[in-house]
């Protein structure tokens, strides 16, 4: 390879504004792509919350529409450290008309087993500027209002 060396670098500068052009296409892609995995590493790699790190998610092998059997609540609700098992079910909601377009995905859950789970339920109103937060009247009372909620500003 070292042999080659001065041919490689003499022909590189035969075209110099091609030569130009690849090593800025290059230096671009490696900027996105540590763009890229920086906010892969905020989003999957931060530490959770108190509340998230007690959460545990488990959907059918098939797919998101295809519920888990309802038999398979009790029995994860014997294994050790589980606290409650909340049923959510997706299903598929229209608006107009079948088009695609008029389609939205809905999540039916019991909501019992929401209201009585540590997260914050709520509503943050917006108009031009956020409001202050309204708490769910039927949450519990005594969990506090998230902070990256309670100082949330609108972005100029």
């Amino acid at each position: 390879m070292l042999k080659h060396l001065p041919m490689i670098l003499k022909n590189c500068w035969r075209n110099r504004r091609r030569t130009i052009l690849t090593i800025l296409s290059i230096g671009v892609s490696l900027c996105l792509l540590g763009v890229l995995l920086a906010i892969y590493h905020a989003f999957y790699f931060s530490d959770p919350t108190p509340a998230q790190a007690l959460r545990l998610i488990t959907r059918n092998s098939i797919s998101l529409a295809r519920p888990m059997p309802q038999a398979y609540a009790n029995n994860i609700k014997r294994v050790a450290g589980v606290r409650e098992v909340a049923i959510e079910d997706w299903f598929g909601g229209q608006y107009i008309d079948d088009r695609p377009e008029h389609n939205f995905a809905r999540f039916a859950v019991d909501a019992d087993k929401e209201y009585a789970s540590p997260a914050w339920p709520g509503v943050l109103p917006f108009k031009w500027t956020p409001g202050e937060p309204v708490p769910d009247p039927r949450g519990k009372a005594d969990i506090p209002v998230p902070a990256n909620i309670a100082r949330y500003t609108r972005p100029q």
